[in-house]
């Protein structure tokens, strides 16, 4: 089998898990997915060593494989290390020399995401918000010219990824969201540039009080 297939099936089965299409503590039936996925043991068998050190499944020999429980320490984990990169990016991003018609183009670029998420929370369309969400964070670190930063970081907070994705199923938190996205976004309009990254900062350590709320929400989601 090629690398590039092996590869495919680690990549949709990450997808899978990180959307909760497969939620967390659901049992993984092996002759399933290689059904699914058109292949055989071996491939999946790899895909899913590589997801258990992702810290996204469990494998229990002779027994079986399950999708991880969401674990409150991993997640704090995961999201300290994006906390960390996010905040030097934005700060490399704004202290740039630019011209005053790249300024612009930045906010501009900002604020057309702004309105896409407007438009999502009015449809009630959710996973959309998310891309844009995505989408708005990773524009800090294309500005900082840490892309590759960027690829790390999603490569290694799957378990990030699902509370965000579990927590932008609640309408307030989405809104919230978008609130704090605006005062970012309005701070670096107004050349606040030490505001901007303050308030970058209290947006991503928010998770530890969505995530109280989501326990009580999903409690068999969780450890």
């Amino acid at each position: 089998m090629s690398k590039d297939k092996k590869e495919d099936v680690y990549d949709s089965l990450r997808e899978k898990i990180t959307t909760l299409s497969l939620y967390p503590g659901q049992e993984l039936n092996v002759e399933e997915l290689c059904s699914l996925f058109k292949v055989s043991r071996s491939p999946l068998r790899d895909a899913l060593l590589r997801l258990e050190r992702d810290r996204l499944v469990d494998i229990f020999p002779q027994r079986g494989t399950r999708v991880s429980y969401l674990d409150e320490d991993i997640i704090e984990e995961e999201r300290y290390m994006r906390k960390c990169m996010e905040l030097g990016a934005l700060k490399r991003a704004l202290s740039k020399e630019r011209s005053d018609k790249e300024k612009e183009a930045f906010v501009s670029k900002l604020e057309s995401i702004l309105l896409m998420q407007k438009a999502y929370i009015l449809e009630d369309n959710f996973s959309s918000f998310y891309t844009s969400d995505d989408e708005l964070h990773h524009l800090f670190y294309s500005e900082a010219g840490l892309l590759n930063v960027w690829k790390i970081i999603s490569a290694h907070t799957g378990n990030d990824k699902r509370i965000r994705i579990l927590s932008f199923s609640d309408k307030t938190i989405v809104s919230s969201v978008l609130d704090e996205h605006k005062a970012i976004v309005d701070a670096i309009k107004e050349g606040k540039n030490d505001l901007a990254v303050e308030l970058d900062e209290k947006h991503l350590a928010k998770v530890n009080k969505e995530m109280k709320e989501l326990k009580m929400l999903f409690p068999s989601y969780f450890i």
